[in-house]
């Protein structure tokens, strides 16, 4: 039996590895029709952009994308700092949902149906052009979302600086498909610590209609009372009778202030719960079992040295 007689299951699992480490993809989907077949399918459906010039060059595609893609991920070097790279975004993802209304796929979509939008890339303060984050983020709608750091996990860097957050938070609030957000190497908008900003007991995001976990890791200058709040704003009632999808707030190396201060613990949340204004209206008992049985702190990198030590402790109580 030759490999282009095999059944198409295995043959597209071994042209999605054959893709995806050939030098020249393009190669592979010259052996014959239907490798190119199969192929195309492949790399349409799930794409991936690991340089700027490839999302440029795709966003400029005069020809038709044949497949709708059910997966995009961006991953960019951590050296790389161009500040186009959302704007190239927005128009793939926007090129993608227009060649999907001519393939005449749910032509009633106003944004991208995904299963998964990742990306793997740094912001920078000093690009002007952030509010692209918004315009690009909402030309889809994906089931997941993550965008972490490009550098090791034990670098503490930033990816999602303080500027971008509000730009990011903002475009996820319009998903109604979304399940998971992991969101890692982040900033929060911050000021003097005497002097909290209103955000600091705001909601990060409202209540979305299928969001079952939300992720934080390596976040710096996480206010515990924006998490009280997104954790309490679905309880309906004195009893605490909860109306909402969410099941799991995750938060890994999460710092209410810098790296060097205090990591931030569930009963920092508790505290910030109790201090809210709806929580007034609501059992003390049904606030600290909403807190307890959604927030999870966890301690996962130190330091070398100084800093917030865990101890070995893993779950951050």
């Amino acid at each position: 039996m030759q490999l282009a007689d095999l059944p198409t299951e295995i043959l597209d699992t071994i042209l999605e590895i054959a893709l995806n480490l050939h030098s020249l993809p393009a190669h592979v989907l010259c052996v014959n029709s239907t490798f190119r077949d199969i192929g195309y399918r492949i790399l349409y459906t799930r794409l991936h952009f690991s340089t700027i010039r490839q999302l440029y060059q795709f966003s400029r595609k005069s020809n038709l994308v044949p497949h709708s893609p059910r997966e995009v991920t961006v991953a960019l070097a951590g050296g790389i700092a161009d500040f186009n790279s959302f704007h190239f975004l927005s128009d793939a993802l926007r090129k993608c949902l227009a060649d999907r209304y001519k393939l005449n796929e749910d032509p009633s979509a106003s944004s991208l149906p995904l299963d998964s939008l990742r990306l793997c890339l740094h912001s920078h303060v000093s690009n002007p052009y952030l509010y692209q984050i918004y315009n690009a983020l909402t030309a889809a709608n994906p089931k997941t979302f993550t965008w972490t750091g490009p550098d090791p996990g034990h670098h503490f860097s930033t990816a999602i600086v303080p500027t971008a957050v509000d730009h990011l938070f903002r475009a996820i609030a319009t998903w109604n498909l979304v399940e998971t957000v992991k969101l890692t190497n982040i900033s929060f908008p911050h000021g003097p610590p005497e002097l909290p900003a209103s955000s600091d007991y705001k909601p990060l995001l409202p209540p979305l209609p299928r969001l079952r976990h939300l992720y934080l890791g390596q976040a710096t200058y996480l206010p515990p009372g924006a998490i009280a709040a997104t954790a309490l704003q679905c309880i309906d009632g004195p009893d605490g009778e909860l109306r909402s999808s969410l099941e799991q707030i995750r938060l890994v190396d999460a710092y209410q202030e810098s790296i060097w201060g205090k990591r931030l613990r569930r009963t920092d949340v508790e505290r910030a719960a109790l201090a809210l204004p709806m929580s007034k209206m609501l059992d003390v008992e049904a606030v600290l079992r909403r807190i307890r049985s959604l927030v999870q702190c966890e301690a996962m990198n130190e330091r070398i040295m100084g800093g917030d030590r865990s101890e070995g402790l893993t779950l951050l109580e």
